[in-house]
């Protein structure tokens, strides 16, 4: 009997301690972001997750256009 409260108690104390080390993290967009001058309206909105970069020639000028491609989005 005593092994088996020994070992629920073993179970329940990891539970516990990674509850207790995991920290909040409150995102705030109400940072104003200039931009010459000019308060950007929606600068915290989008952005590049996942990205691949790949050089190809588009437009066929003989030079390396880069292509981004972002994984997360498929885009």
């Amino acid at each position: 009997m005593r092994h088996f409260l020994f070992l629920i108690l073993l179970a329940l104390v990891p539970a516990g301690i990674k509850a207790q080390t995991q920290l909040a993290f409150d995102p705030s967009n109400d940072l104003p972001v200039l931009f010459n001058g000019q308060v950007l309206k929606h600068a915290w909105a989008g952005g590049l997750n996942y990205i691949q970069v790949n050089q190809i020639d588009l437009d066929q000028d003989g030079r390396k256009d880069m292509v981004l491609f972002d994984r997360s989005g498929n885009r």
